[in-house]
């Protein structure tokens, strides 16, 4: 895309331009315009460039309106719920963070913000009261989890990566709580969804073969995680692009 080394700001301005040339009407409304086709997805492929992730990501974030309603898969510590609460003023972003590590600093980062919700489980294609989460830690910390198993290509994708117990660093698993999107909408009452915003370690495909025809309707743009080759043992971890699309 030509996109190296380009500041945020600039990302941000064409992306807006991209939407308007791609609505291809002077002044629509590019959210209006978009629910009357299928969402966009915007599939970021591991180890991506950063220049191509913030076009995606300011993309995605301009089809947004102010009262949008975003479901955020894989909070971590609240860096992108911020960013997500900024852009729906008006809405709610409901965010996921099974890790009891991360979960603490997601609520503490989002505790002022009204229009963020957390919930301390991970999202699945079923519910769990009890199913194996597994750690990966860069430099003793934890880094990223998943409820998949990785293959060997994981760890020639990301060596620096370990999943192996180092001593004292704690636990390689924990048990998480988990929940369908169905199951979870139905509890809270939930009926429209804007944006799904996905970073799950290879369950993308697992949670979005599950989503109800009805939120596709509303959904007006999914940003996911996808890769060429499998990067897990499950089937529903190596979702390709086109896989994804379909």
């Amino acid at each position: 895309l030509g996109l190296l080394d380009k500041p945020s700001d600039w990302l941000a301005e064409q992306a807006q331009r991209w939407l308007q040339d791609f609505v291809d009407k002077p002044g629509a409304d590019p959210v209006q315009v978009r629910r009357s086709r299928y969402p966009l997805l915007l599939a970021l492929r591991h180890a991506e460039t950063e220049p191509e992730r913030e076009f995606a990501e300011a993309l995605a974030l301009a089809l947004l309106p102010s009262n949008g309603q975003v479901l955020e898969a894989g909070a971590f510590d609240g860096t992108d719920t911020l960013r997500l609460s900024d852009q729906v003023p008006d809405g709610m972003v409901y965010s996921f963070e099974p890790f009891p590590g991360n979960y603490e600093n997601l609520t503490r980062r989002v505790a002022a913000r009204s229009n963020v919700r957390t919930f301390p489980y991970a999202l699945a294609g079923e519910a769990s009261l009890a199913r194996q989460f597994r750690l990966g830690r860069v430099n003793d910390a934890v880094a990223m989890g998943s409820l998949l198993h990785h293959t060997d290509a994981y760890e020639r994708v990301y060596p620096h990566v370990d999943w192996q117990q180092a001593e004292g660093a704690g636990p390689t698993d924990i048990t998480v709580r988990t929940t369908s999107l169905a199951v979870w909408a139905s509890e809270e009452r939930v009926s429209a969804l804007d944006l799904l915003w996905l970073d799950m370690e290879g369950l993308e495909f697992e949670v979005l073969a599950g989503l109800e025809p009805r939120f596709l309707r509303d959904v007006v743009a999914i940003v996911a995680e996808t890769r060429s080759a499998p990067l897990y043992h499950e089937t529903s971890g190596a979702a390709t692009f086109t896989e994804l699309r379909a």
